[in-house]
């Protein structure tokens, strides 16, 4: 796998901040729990799927999986 988890969680920080967001506003506006956004913006923590879908839609970011 050529994406590494620092540069997932990188884009996760940089998108909420230039959003204005705070942990606790994505926590609130995606429904998942504010531990779970900070594990997300931790480099070692590898988000499962649906969370990270769920945080790419509220900060209206694009997945793509490629071959």
């Amino acid at each position: 796998m050529h994406i590494k988890r620092a540069e997932i969680s990188k884009m996760i920080v940089e998108k909420r901040k230039q959003l204005n967001l705070s942990q606790a506003d994505l926590a609130e506006k995606t429904g998942i729990g504010i531990a779970t956004v900070k594990r997300m913006e931790d480099p070692d923590y590898w988000p499962g799927l649906k969370q990270l879908l769920i945080v790419c839609h509220a900060l209206d970011m694009d997945v793509t999986i490629k071959e």
